[in-house]
């Protein structure tokens, strides 16, 4: 394992000696490069066109699912989140993304404590999928929701932190001055951001600066934002800013925000132009990406494993 990394990997030991049961440590990573999040996909998804349609659909399936049973919108953030951490590490599979989907959003109601019975949640799930189950099909997809659940965990290695944008855009535009209507605005993109892998980048506060920023430009809204002040990343915030308007410069049709202000198709192209080139996150070269553990293959059935948080790296050098 290298060192050098920023944050750590993945720790696996030397082949065992006859008798000693295999052992690893995973550390969690919470946030990736471009290039990083490129290629653990390319090992992982085959389609990298299709993998992004039915995040589309499964971002809309979660969202009549979570307007159902009226949770509220930190749930579908955190559920999207480790819906695209799942697929970092595990091959996507168009026969199954929706049970996927469903474990993430189980496990978010847990997380953001808006707690429901899995047999709620399948419930609404097979009314909004149109599947007709009966109770002894209801109970194996359960079981298959179980078996999914601790999958999940291991592959986000029990990292269970999640910021949220809209907590951040209620602060930062009270402090800013920002009024209540351009503040709705950034809201209203923040759904769009649920869609794409920002929140795989980006701490969930660049996010919100990010999109106050956006809001404040197209609302012609003047702001001075100090990112130091704020405790924010620039770069985190440009990148945001970048694929946010890549995405509405190139689907608008499908995004959120089109469902709200479908006359503002063309408005983001001259926001994009006008941001000119930014300085966003730093990338590392490929074959340091290729070096680092983090993206090897993982192991379901290692006899023994460890979960860490990636800030308790210290710690684990110096048990090492």
């Amino acid at each position: 394992m290298s060192r050098s990394q920023d944050t750590a990997s993945p720790i696996t030991p030397c082949s065992p000696k006859k008798g000693e049961m295999i052992s690893s440590i995973q550390l969690s990573r919470p946030f990736l490069t471009r290039l990083q999040i490129e290629y653990a996909q390319s090992k992982t998804i085959d389609n990298i066109v299709v993998y992004k349609q039915r995040r589309n659909q499964v971002f809309s399936f979660l969202m009549k699912v979570c307007n159902t049973l009226k949770f509220p919108m930190r749930t579908l953030e955190t559920a999207m989140i480790y819906y695209q951490r799942f697929y970092l590490h595990n091959s996507f599979n168009t026969s199954t993304y929706h049970d996927v989907a469903t474990v993430c959003l189980f496990v978010a109601t847990k997380n953001e404590e808006t707690i429901k019975k899995l047999r709620d949640i399948i419930a609404v799930v097979s009314q909004v999928r149109n599947m007709q189950l009966n109770s002894e099909q209801a109970e194996n997809y359960r079981r298959r929701i179980i078996g999914l659940e601790i999958k999940l965990m291991e592959t986000i290695a029990f990292d269970f932190r999640i910021g949220h944008v809209e907590e951040y855009l209620v602060k930062f535009s009270k402090t800013l001055s920002i009024p209540k209507e351009i503040t709705y605005t950034a809201w209203l993109f923040s759904y769009d951001t649920y869609q794409l892998d920002i929140a795989l980048k980006a701490p969930a506060s660049s996010i919100a600066v990010a999109l106050l920023e956006l809001a404040c430009k197209l609302e012609k809204f003047h702001v001075n934002i100090n990112y130091r002040e704020l405790f924010v990343n620039m770069e985190a915030v440009n990148e945001t800013k970048v694929d946010l308007l890549d995405f509405y410069i190139s689907n608008y049709n499908y995004s959120f925000f089109a469902s709200i202000r479908p006359e503002l198709h063309d408005t983001f192209m001259d926001l994009k132009i006008a941001l000119g080139n930014v300085k966003q996150l730093v990338e590392r070269e490929k074959r340091y990406i290729e070096e680092d553990a983090y993206f090897d293959e993982r192991s379901y059935t290692t006899g023994e494993r460890r979960f860490m948080l990636g800030n308790q790296r210290k710690r684990l050098y110096n048990e090492m």
